[in-house]
């Protein structure tokens, strides 16, 4: 975090380079607003961008996990206002979030969206994957969190309705082929990890499922590309897969998600299956035209 020899350098520039383009973002932003404040000042229509970098939203939060270990955000601060920070590190700490406050809101993040509560703004081809798996409920406006059994209505606010019939819209497109849907931020175990509970099988409405799969199959498809470009097949290759009780958790939500994949990038001969780990190995078999969840179900309650 704070740089172990031989990489002290390294840290040391990295900080310097976040620094460097928050600074570089903060003029670009000052460069607009004054822009648009001569625009209105001669009554001209002003529809130009603020073009800034997305480190704002990527940079270690204050009291994060990442900034609780490595002090990341009162290192920025110092390097960002030595003055302040010399004098008193409470002011150059609230500068230093104020400017990421300032930055996120020009970017104008899904997150200052939803905090605003401007769900209605929402735009699904610019959301991250992990902020789409992550609140995926809270987008379609369905009850509760994540894993929750609960349908209907979260809220009945004209925002929250139409965010959801636009995310609906997007994943129609994404299934038509007319958009990319997001999702290969995510590893694939993340989007099974969304229907288990422990070793178990959760119930999720449609649009959840739906949504999942949107995302499963953006990564089957960039494996499908970079295996084509390798010049690499899998159709000899399959999987062994344990969901016995002591893999609960994340190892059997891996070794549940590569069997699967596995399965769908695989030649006819073992397409659609693979071999369950037990005394008595089976065959575990998917048919074709199954939902990620019915083959995660089937994964489940396969022998062991």
């Amino acid at each position: 975090c704070h740089g172990k020899r031989p990489y002290v350098g390294l840290v040391d520039h990295l900080y310097a380079l976040m620094v460097d383009q928050l600074q570089d973002d903060l003029a670009a932003h000052a460069a607009h607003q004054t822009a648009k404040s001569v625009a209105a000042t001669n009554g001209t229509h002003f529809e130009q961008k603020c073009k800034i970098s997305l480190l704002a939203k990527f940079i270690p939060k204050e009291g994060r996990a990442l900034d609780k270990r490595c002090k990341t955000a009162k290192r920025l601060a110092a390097l960002m206002f030595p003055e302040e920070f010399s004098t008193d590190f409470k002011t150059a700490m609230r500068k230093y979030r104020q400017t990421v406050t300032l930055l996120n809101r020009t970017i104008n993040t899904t997150e200052i969206l939803m905090s605003a509560g401007k769900w209605d703004q929402v735009d699904f081809l610019l959301v991250a994957s992990r902020c789409l798996n992550k609140h995926r409920r809270a987008f379609l406006n369905l009850k509760g969190g994540s894993k929750c059994k609960l349908e209907g209505e979260r809220s009945n606010a004209p925002e929250r309705v139409k965010c959801r019939e636009n995310l609906l819209a997007h994943m129609e497109n994404a299934k038509n082929g007319q958009v990319k849907f997001k999702g290969k931020q995510l590893f694939i175990h993340e989007i099974i990890n969304k229907m288990l509970q422990g070793t178990g099988i959760v119930t999720l409405v449609e649009e959840e499922k739906d949504l999942l799969q949107l995302q499963w199959n953006t990564h089957r498809e960039a494996l499908q590309e970079r295996m084509k470009e390798l010049g690499i097949d899998a159709d000899q290759v399959v999987s062994l897969c344990d969901v016995s009780g002591s893999m609960g958790g994340t190892p059997v939500e891996v070794a549940i998600a590569m069997s699967i994949m596995m399965s769908e990038l695989s030649g006819e001969t073992y397409g659609n299956r693979f071999l369950s780990f037990s005394e008595q190995p089976q065959w575990v078999e998917f048919k074709s035209e199954w939902s990620l969840w019915e083959k995660v179900r089937a994964a489940v309650n396969s022998h062991w």
